[in-house]
C-alpha cells in the first residue's frame, strides 16, 4: 500500500512540473507586418486636369505599424520631396484614403511639368511600435511630364584643334549643350572617333557635367571628358563625332569636330 501510495504521490507531483504557464496573453503586435500591394502605377502622362499621383501601400498584420512613409526618386536619383511623404489610413479625403484601418495606406502628390520625365522610384518604409524602421518595399513607375519634348542642341565643341605629338599629350574635349525642356532632360552626351584613314573602333566615349573625369564644372551645361593620344597614333586630321540624347529619347543633330595630330 505504501508502495502504491508513493507512486501515485510521484506521478502527481511530475505531471504538476510539466504543466505549462498560459497565464500570458497573446501580443499580436508581435506578427510581423506583411506587404500585399504597392501602388502599381505603371505609367503616369501628366495633364493639366491631372498631374495627381496617389501612393499607397497596402498591409496585413499591421497592428504594430505606427507609420508609414514614401520616399521618391527621379530619374537622376534626386529626392522629389525634400521630406518623406506620410501615409495614412485614417479615411481622409485630404490624403486619397478611402477606408479607414483597412491596412491600406494611402495619400497624394503632384508632379509638376517640371519635374524630368523618366523612371521614377518609390521605396517604403515602416515605424513598428516597438522603434525599429523597416523597409517595406519599393517599386518604379515611367512619369511623362506631358510637355512637348524638343532634341537637345550642342552648342559648340571646346578643344583644340592641332596637336604635336612628343609623347603621352592629353587633352579635354568638352561640349555646350542645351535642352529646351531643361538640363535635366538630357540624358547622355557622347563622341565617336575617326581616324585619318576613316576608320573607327565603335567605341561611344560617354561625357559627363558632373565635376568628374576632366569636367571642370558640375551642372553648367558643359559635358566633358578626358582623352589622350601618344606617338602610336595616326597622324593626320581626326574627326570627333559628338551627340547628345535626352530622356524622351530624342536625338540632338550631330556635330563634327576635327583635330590634326602632328
Amino acid at each position: 500500500m505504501k508502495r502504491v501510495l508513493s507512486l501515485l504521490i510521484l506521478t502527481a507531483a511530475f505531471f504538476t512540473g510539466c504543466d505549462k504557464d498560459f497565464s500570458g496573453t497573446f501580443d499580436p503586435t508581435e506578427v510581423s507586418p506583411s506587404v500585399t500591394s504597392l501602388s502599381a502605377i505603371g505609367t503616369f502622362r501628366r495633364t493639366p486636369e491631372d498631374s495627381v499621383i496617389t501612393i499607397k501601400l497596402q498591409l496585413t498584420r499591421f497592428s504594430s505599424v505606427t507609420s508609414v512613409r514614401a520616399e521618391i526618386y527621379n530619374p537622376l536619383n534626386n529626392r522629389v520631396q525634400p521630406f518623406p511623404l506620410s501615409l495614412h489610413d485614417d479615411g481622409s479625403f485630404l490624403y486619397g484614403d478611402q477606408t479607414a484601418l483597412d491596412g491600406i495606406f494611402t495619400n497624394r502628390i503632384t508632379l509638376g511639368q517640371s519635374q524630368v520625365n523618366g523612371l521614377y522610384r518609390i521605396e517604403y518604409y515602416l515605424t513598428l511600435s516597438s522603434g525599429e524602421s523597416r523597409k517595406a518595399g519599393s517599386e518604379s513607375f515611367i512619369y511623362d511630364n506631358g510637355a512637348a519634348n524638343i532634341a537637345p542642341v550642342i552648342n559648340r565643341i571646346i578643344a583644340p584643334d592641332t596637336i604635336t605629338v612628343t609623347g603621352v599629350f592629353p587633352f579635354i574635349l568638352a561640349a555646350e549643350v542645351a535642352d529646351s525642356n531643361g538640363s535635366d532632360d538630357i540624358e547622355r552626351v557622347y563622341f565617336q572617333t575617326y581616324r585619318p584613314d576613316g576608320s573607327t573602333n565603335g567605341f561611344l566615349y560617354e561625357m559627363n557635367d558632373r565635376g568628374i573625369e576632366g569636367d571642370a564644372t558640375a551642372g553648367d551645361g558643359i559635358w566633358s571628358r578626358g582623352i589622350k593620344v601618344d606617338s602610336t597614333n595616326q597622324k593626320g586630321t581626326y574627326r570627333f563625332e559628338f551627340k547628345a540624347r535626352d530622356r524622351g529619347k530624342l536625338n540632338s543633330t550631330p556635330v563634327n569636330y576635327f583635330i590634326t595630330i602632328r
